[in-house]
């Protein structure tokens, strides 16, 4: 019997979106220095002030490319909104960074609490590399083809 190692690179798969959920409080800005120091990543934080989201940067250094992204969840029963914790993001290439430390086995799972964290989304997208013998002009026609076909099916729809 043949077996195949399959992965995410041979499968042309990539690592798109992870996020961790922490119920609770906890020390964000010990997590946002780990995330920076060690990673290159800039981090902002998210909470919810007189039912407005406001933002703040945690770290940031103009020349990191990459992003953390920090939302802190309180109780509040007039949005019904029950739970308290914090969400933190990694989203397209700062997912694949942070999976990247993660699968060498660089990443400290220690800075988390792990009796009260959780992986809370994972997202893989299939990537697919324009070839040469396709003609940029190919793809905008198409684009237009999709875009005229969806005005026509919407305006039979709605006049």
């Amino acid at each position: 019997m043949n077996h195949t190692q399959f992965s995410f690179e041979s499968e042309n798969l990539q690592v798109d979106w992870i996020g961790f959920n922490i119920q609770g409080s906890m020390d964000l800005k010990s997590i946002a220095k780990y995330l920076f120091e060690t990673f290159g990543f800039n981090s902002t934080i998210a909470k919810r002030i007189n039912g407005k989201w406001k933002s703040e940067s945690l770290n940031y250094d103009r020349q990191n490319q990459f992003q953390a992204s920090f939302r802190q969840y309180e109780y509040d029963p007039e949005a019904k909104s029950f739970w308290v914790g914090t969400k933190i993001y990694f989203s397209g290439k700062n997912a694949a960074q942070i999976y990247k430390g993660i699968q060498t086995q660089k990443f400290d799972w220690n800075i988390f609490d792990l009796t009260k964290t959780s992986l809370a989304r994972f997202d893989l997208c299939y990537f697919r590399e324009t070839k040469p013998i396709e003609q940029k002009g190919d793809f905008e026609l198409f684009m237009n083809k999709c875009c005229q076909k969806t005005f026509a099916r919407s305006k039979k729809k709605y006049c």
